[in-house]
This record gives structure tokens, C-alpha cells and sequence, in this order.
């Protein structure tokens, strides 16, 4: 919101990818939700309107004026996501998809992921974008009772391959990956696991970025006692993880 606002002539598209989560919800500018390989997971039926006629169909049966405003805005939403669907597919056609790149030999879902915004990033420049801005959500690492070590095994290896496609299209030096969690976990063991906690470690990686940086302060200690053990394995944060979008938004 804060980039669309303060550069009003320039494109700026937002994707979610395989899900519309709701942290994209509030935003003005209209998330995209990404689904399959080559980036369009719409049904059979839908895969037809433009050469079947449908969408004008359906731009006739939602074209008259609503008096309900939900109604007005469903309709409106929806008309934008048929024309938004027919253009990006059509943009799209141009990326090989049945091409073998590097992330075929990584099963795994967040590697899937990093290969469909590589192939999105891929098609910029016909698509006139200044700023691309993707979401993208993994599970599996609520470890109450296993290891995290095979999802952050997994996604080190999707990063890897995923730098090595941005250097290649030339666009690692204007592309930056934030990680992060909606909550931390515990610092001592559960006896199978860990558990619910607020302190957590975040990373931004990318051609630009300063590398083996460090920012907010970290705890001297992780005895108990220390000011920001809140017990049983819980640290408070010195800062919230908001506080690094406001230079990677000015960035």
C-alpha cells in the first residue's frame, strides 16, 4: 500500500501464491493467487472463456448496476479476476513451461513456489511491472513434537536454486527474500519438541543486501533471569518484526 501510494505512476502487482492468505487481505492493491506450475490454476471450465465466449457471457450477467454495494463490489472483483486471469495466462504463454529447470529435482513445496515467482519475475518486462511484491506460505514448522531441521533444509535449498535463476535473469541485485513467522518458539526443549514462544530469528537475503548482518540486539544471555526470559524457554524480542519493513519498503 505504502509503494503504490507514494509512486502512483508506476505498476506494482501483488501474488499470493497456492493460497490467498490473509496477511495480503488488507491491502488496496488486489492480490493475484498463483497456482500450478506455470502459474494459473484455473479450472477446465474457465481455461475456455476467451475462445468460447463465456466471458462476455458473464460481463453481461454482472455488467448492470447493483443496489447493494456488496454485490456492486463482488461483481466488480470478479470481472477484474477474469481479465486479470486471461492476461497473465496470456503473458505466461511465453515462459517455457514444460522446460526442466534446477527446481524439479527439489520435492518439495516451497521450492514449487520459488519456481513459479521466478517464472512470473521471468516476464517483467512484457508485463511493464516497476514492483513485484509475492507471498509465499510453508508449513510444517509448529514442531511441538518433531525437528524443524528438514524445513529449513528445504527451504535453504529452494533459496540456492532460486538466487542462482535471479542471477541469471539479471535481477538478483533488485530482488530481496524476507523469511519470517507469525510466532517464535521456545528456546529449551518440550522433551519431543518446542513450543509457542514470541522471540524468533527473521532473514532478508538478496544482491543488495549486506550479508552476516545482524540487527536488533541479541540476548547477552539465555539464563534465567536475564530481563527478557519470560520463562520456560520464552524471550521477549528487543524489537518487534515489523521494524525491518520500513527500509525494505524504502528501498
Amino acid at each position: 500500500d505504502v509503494y503504490t501510494e507514494e509512486n502512483p505512476d508506476r505498476n506494482a502487482f501483488l501474488y499470493a501464491v497456492d493460497q490467498y492468505p490473509t496477511i495480503v487481505k488488507a491491502n488496496t492493491l488486489d492480490a493475484t493467487v498463483l497456482k500450478g506450475r506455470n502459474g494459473i490454476g484455473v479450472p477446465d471450465q474457465m481455461a475456455s472463456f476467451s475462445s468460447s465466449g463465456h466471458t462476455n457471457t458473464i460481463k453481461g450477467l454482472l455488467g448492470d448496476t447493483a443496489q447493494s454495494f456488496f454485490a456492486e463490489h463482488y461483481m466488480s472483483s470478479f470481472l477484474k479476476m477474469l481479465a486479470m486471469t486471461d492476461w497473465l495466462r496470456t503473458e505466461l504463454m511465453n515462459v517455457d513451461s514444460d522446460k526442466k529447470s534446477d527446481f524439479d529435482a527439489l520435492a518439495s513445496d516451497i521450492a514449487t513456489h520459488f519456481d513459479i515467482v521466478s517464472r512470473v519475475m521471468k516476464q517483467r518486462g512484457p508485463m511493464k511491472s516497476n514492483r513485484d511484491f509475492f507471498f509465499l506460505q510453508v508449513g510444517g514448522y509448529d514442531t511441538h513434537a518433531v525437528s524443524w531441521e528438514p524445513g529449513t533444509r528445504e527451504l535453504n535449498e529452494a533459496l540456492a536454486v532460486f538466487k542462482t535463476e535471479m542471477v541469471s535473469q539479471g535481477t538478483w541485485q533488485d530482488t530481496v527474500v524476507v523469511a519470517f513467522s507469525d510466532f517464535g518458539r521456545t528456546l529449551n526443549s518440550n522433551g519431543r519438541g518446542t513450543d509457542h514462544a514470541w522471540g524468533g530469528n527473521y532473514f532478508a537475503v538478496g544482491g543488495s543486501i549486506r550479508d552476516q548482518v545482524m540487527l536488533s540486539q541479541f540476548p547477552s544471555t539465555f539464563d534465567a533471569g536475564h530481563p527478557q526470559d519470560w520463562g520456560n524457554g520464552i524471550f521477549i524480542p528487543k524489537w518487534g518484526y515489523e521494524v525491518f519493513w520500513a527500509p525494505i519498503t524504502d528501498w
